[in-house]
């Protein structure tokens, strides 16, 4: 299957970023949950193996906070 050309919105949401603890610098990863609650425990849970950080909400496809 081919890659899509055009880029793809986010859904509204809270998201963390996560990347991997090796030294390749692979892109990070997103992660959505739909609250902050859910986040919070979604951000405990990956600090465990991999470098996690809360990247904000989103909301209309646009960052409301950070």
């Amino acid at each position: 299957m081919a890659r899509q050309s055009k880029k793809i919105g986010l859904k509204d949401g809270y998201y963390i970023e996560i990347k991997s603890n090796v030294a390749n610098h692979q892109s990070p990863i997103l992660v959505r949950r739909n609250s902050k609650e859910e986040i919070e425990i979604a951000l405990r849970q990956y600090s465990k193996t991999k470098n996690a950080r809360y990247y904000g909400e989103i909301k209309n496809q646009k960052l409301v906070n950070s």
